[in-house]
């Protein structure tokens, strides 16, 4: 069932066997695999509901240096289906998508120049839940060759990213629990506060923007929030924090353009059209070049996956660039842009106007996108490629090391809630930025090596074009680890020093290679719900000062109704 927490009576203190905080994708997985696994009560508390809300998403803002560009409320949303919400890549059948890869099995190696590398898991032990997520979620399986790598040469192989709807968390999961009897998801709860005894959570604290506030015991605790909310959640409980670990060796992937390449003949790109984002056996999907695992070793660089995509030329691509700028700004302040930069912005849209002309036309009456990237593909169906576009442009998805000094700490400004908000930190440190300059070049040359035709290769003008935007994957403010003075939870994701919390989502990651995180969040997502499933013993529900009470079968009576869900 869902209930709107706001329409309950205030003070009311709910009970449940399991409590999982968050409905995003590891929210999500874990409740459903409670729920598939066992006859256990699970709750579900989201702090929005269904559509976007503004005051909501606004509990998420905060501080920024470094790398991230957007407001910290864009990089993660407070609504039914997590940061799903935000997945707009488009599928062959126009719908919204997002990409699925699995992590290689150096990503989970203990690696002497990656430090703070080394999972306490291997490939091998997840394996088995990657394929339950792509049989239970991705509808993919094992039936075709979307997870099989190809050797290329001796130093690259290529391999495919799968992509699949983002309706699975917005709407046929969200729909499932609707009409469970099982499962219960509570809107516009935001939890604010742990409550703690005796190295267990006994109670979480729950308020509403309406003013209401109340209590949920429950035998087991699950943090499903992102990697932003979930470490500001601890450290404002006190939570899990002994050796200063919380919140820090946050990661992302960052988006970085390689260099670009200048055929004779743009159109000998065709013969590799198996590069770009197509249909197979029904499925969408994209290859990408990458470096063998040996290679990986010798050459001492990050991991990372490199796709290559026909562009147009420089005053085009500023121009489009310049355009997304200001539309984005308008959009977020609702009047006329005003930034640094914002002039230069406006003179290059205006000089790459005809261009912009024709891509909108394109786009919109006839279907092709003149600008193929991470997002839309289809180049490989244009007649001339050389009518639309001058180069080839690599672009690679690379895996960031951990540190402990790119990190989310509290500071002294209150949400409305009264909880504190966040300043999040992520730098790119110099030990990593020499070996991703060498890991980029020797990329273009093993591309160079295998497409001959493919001309000589021109590395970027700027350094703020090879260091492009990051991808908005919040991993590794919580890590995985059995040292408990660098991680957070252990290998089943346990909290270290509590006996009943544990933390799903892709802050546990101890390093996050280039895979987009999804398919391993729900991977470790299963692994936990069948974990906390299959316990044999669990604690009793106690009231928030430590005293047993009776257990119950059901979530204790509210005055809310239930609502239906619209998706």
């Amino acid at each position: 069932m869902i209930y709107d927490i706001e329409s309950m009576e205030t003070g009311k203190i709910l009970a449940t066997e399991i409590c999982v905080i968050g409905s995003g994708p590891a929210g999500l997985s874990v409740a459903d695999t409670i729920a598939r696994r066992s006859n256990k009560k699970v709750a579900i508390l989201e702090s929005g509901a269904f559509k976007m809300e503004a005051d909501t998403e606004a509990l998420s803002s905060g501080t920024k240096s470094g790398l991230i560009e957007e407001q910290l409320e864009e990089l993660h949303a407070r609504r039914v289906g997590g940061t799903a919400n935000h997945w707009i890549l488009k599928l062959a059948d126009k719908s919204n998508g997002y990409r699925y890869a699995e992590l290689d099995e150096i990503d989970f190696e203990k690696r002497e120049y990656v430090p703070y590398s080394g999972w306490p898991v291997s490939k091998e032990e997840l394996t088995p839940f990657y394929y339950k997520a792509r049989e239970a979620y991705c509808d993919l399986g094992d039936n075709h060759d979307l997870w099989r790598c190809h050797p290329v040469d001796h130093a690259v192989h290529t391999d495919s990213f799968a992509f699949g709807p983002t309706s699975v968390f917005t709407g046929k999961l969200p729909e499932k629990i609707a009409a469970s009897s099982q499962v219960d998801l509570y809107t516009h709860a935001t939890v604010t506060k742990l409550l703690r005894r005796d190295g267990k959570i006994t109670a979480a604290q729950i308020k509403t923007l309406g003013g209401k506030e109340f209590l949920i015991n429950a035998e087991t605790f699950v943090l499903a929030g992102s990697g932003f909310e979930v470490p500001r959640l601890l450290l404002h409980s006190g939570v899990g924090n002994e050796y200063d670990v919380v919140g820090r060796y946050y990661m992302d992937h960052s988006l970085i353009i390689s260099g670009y390449f200048h055929p004779r003949d743009l159109n000998v790109i065709k013969k590799y059209k198996f590069l770009d984002m197509r249909l197979v056996e029904g499925k969408n999907k994209m290859r990408f070049f990458s470096f063998n695992r040996d290679r990986l070793m010798d050459y001492r660089i990050p991991n990372m996956a490199t796709m290559v995509f026909p562009k147009p030329g420089v005053v085009a691509m500023n121009g489009h660039r310049s355009a997304q700028h200001l539309a984005e700004c308008l959009l977020r302040q609702h009047r006329l842009p005003v930034y640094p930069g914002a002039l230069t912005d406006m003179i290059n849209t205006l000089r790459a106007t005809p261009y912009l002309a024709r891509l909108v036309y394109k786009r919109y009456f006839k279907g092709i996108s003149l600008m193929p990237g991470l997002a839309a593909g289809g180049w490989s169906k244009i007649a001339e490629l050389a009518r639309e576009f001058e180069r080839i442009e690599v672009m690679s998805l690379v895996e960031q090391y951990p540190h402990p000094e790119n990190r989310v700490t509290l500071t002294n400004d209150l949400d409305r809630l009264g909880v504190p908000k966040v300043h999040v930190n992520l730098q790119w440190h110099d030990d990593q930025l020499q070996d991703l300059r060498r890991g980029s070049r020797l990329m273009l040359e093993a591309i160079q090596g295998v497409i001959p035709e493919i001309g000589d290769y021109q590395l970027p003008d700027a350094e703020e074009e090879f260091y492009s935007n990051t991808a908005h994957h919040l991993m590794g403010t919580t890590r995985m680890g059995n040292d408990v003075r660098t991680s957070v939870v252990d290998r089943d994701c346990k909290v270290h020093s509590i006996d009943n919390l544990f933390i799903a989502g892709s802050s546990v990651f101890t390093t996050g290679g280039f895979a987009n995180p999804t398919l391993t969040i729900m991977a470790l997502g299963i692994r936990l719900g069948e974990h906390i499933a299959s316990a044999n013993q669990f604690l009793r529900p106690v009231d928030p000062d430590g005293s047993h009470r009776h257990r119950q079968d059901d979530m204790e009576s509210a005055s809310g109704n239930a609502i239906e869900i619209s998706v």
